[in-house]
């Protein structure tokens, strides 16, 4: 949230922002943007990247269907993290899912916030100078 709302968090304490989430969210869903999971629930306990890429791709299906039910002509995808990626991206981009980063992109957690914002930076900032140059390309 730091990343897209600087101005209302760059002063707040985290536990402030943790506090505002589903303000922030809902916020997000307001502007065009849904965040969603990968699985229904989170994991139970911690496994190794290779065991939770094999549990994501188990539910591949269901993951499609939660995005058809959101995609519309402008929407992008943006897979976070590793094993989300690595378990999704070759499959959705083959059903037709606009899957805009090109690499993982780092789980904001477990102090991976600093590479998490600067990849999502750059991934923003070039998705709105694309938006930008099309809008202008019409007129």
């Amino acid at each position: 949230m730091k990343l897209l709302y600087p101005s209302e968090t760059e002063l707040a304490e985290t536990k402030e922002i943790r506090r505002r989430k589903k303000d922030f969210l809902n916020k997000f869903m307001t502007h065009g943007f849904y965040l969603i999971d990968s699985l229904d629930e989170p994991f139970e306990k911690r496994y190794s990247s290779t065991e939770k890429i094999r549990l994501i791709k188990f539910e591949l299906g269901k993951l499609l269907e939660k995005i058809r039910n959101l995609l519309s002509e402008k929407t992008k995808v943006i897979l976070i993290a590793s094993p989300v990626y690595k378990a999704n991206c070759e499959f959705l981009k083959k059903q037709g899912i606009p899957i805009i980063n090109r690499e993982s992109i780092d789980f904001p957690g477990s102090g991976g916030q600093k590479k998490y914002r600067e990849k999502m930076k750059i991934i923003l900032i070039q998705k709105l100078a694309t938006m930008n140059k099309s809008s202008c390309d019409r007129h």
